[in-house]
């Protein structure tokens, strides 16, 4: 957990429940609803962003890139290990 002193990330500022309960974060002005599920993160990302990250495995034996990036944001396991090459990954 952050400290009270801790700065947030590109001027975002800490989440905090909305009236119904589900957390939003805070940016600038706007309050922004955490998604739920991965089609919400999808569209998440893609609104702030602009990239659309793949759903579909580019190999038989690789999991989607998208899947990857849903497991990290919602943390289902509380442990996670990635294996990547050390030229091509961008581990370093």
């Amino acid at each position: 957990m952050a400290s009270a002193n801790s700065v947030p990330a590109m001027g975002m500022e800490p989440t905090v429940p909305d009236p119904l309960g589900q957390p939003v974060l805070i940016m600038g002005r706007e309050a922004v609803q955490l998604p739920i599920n991965d089609d919400e993160l999808e569209d998440l990302v893609y609104t702030l962003t602009g990239v659309k990250i793949p759903r579909v495995k580019g190999y038989e034996d690789h999991g989607a890139p998208f899947t990857t990036f849903a497991d990290a944001f919602f943390a289902p396991c509380p442990v996670a290990v990635w294996q990547g090459s050390r030229g091509l990954a961008g581990k370093s």
